[in-house]
């Protein structure tokens, strides 16, 4: 397929649903989705990383690189929260981010079948359970489906999204950035 991921280490470009096992058992996923690599939505319309298909390139400079550009403020303003709340040397964290170096940041965009659709086992996963590995991440989520473990629980809790609010996670990376004393949630 001409735009999917592929194998060489980026997870930029298309991922189709049941192409990932969700569990030890094997299941596949049910979700497709689409990442595009924040270095392309900057450079457009010039190709940093990859190419996409027409219908990423079509939005990409009315509404994937505004996003991109207005989520990396959101990221930097939270970045200097957690830095100045760690304590450390001002800048420290924003330093592990610079805006002119290619990187691992992406936006997504997901489809899933809604649950209860003939062709949709309810049993299926959209996702299975992992860990985010950048630094921050942010759900904007009308539908939920959204479950987290909370530590010290040995069961799964929705979260519910709000109108107008993105969910962040932490990811590993951050965890690594505060040697531990954040860590990326499961």
């Amino acid at each position: 397929m001409r735009f999917e991921q592929g194998d060489s280490g980026m997870s930029f470009g298309y991922k189709a649903a049941g192409a990932n096992a969700v569990d030890a058992t094997g299941r596949l996923d049910t979700v497709e989705f689409i990442n595009i690599a924040k270095d392309d939505a900057l450079a457009w319309p010039k190709q940093a990383r990859r190419a996409y298909p027409s219908t990423v390139n079509a939005r990409m400079q009315s509404t994937i690189t505004p996003f991109v550009r207005k989520s990396l403020e959101i990221n930097n303003t939270l970045l200097d929260v957690l830095n100045d709340r760690l304590g450390l040397p001002a800048g420290t964290l924003l330093a592990k981010h610079p805006m002119e170096e290619y990187s691992g940041c992406e936006a997504r965009v997901i489809r899933n079948p809604p649950v209860g659709q003939a062709s949709v086992d309810p049993e299926r996963l959209a996702i299975g359970s992992h860990t985010d590995f950048g630094s921050l991440s942010f759900l904007h989520n009308r539908l939920g489906g959204l479950q987290v473990l909370v530590p010290g629980s040995e069961s799964w809790q929705y979260v519910k999204p709000l109108p107008g609010h993105a969910i962040c996670n932490l990811g590993d990376a951050m965890a690594l950035f505060s040697g531990g004393i954040l860590r990326s949630n499961l």
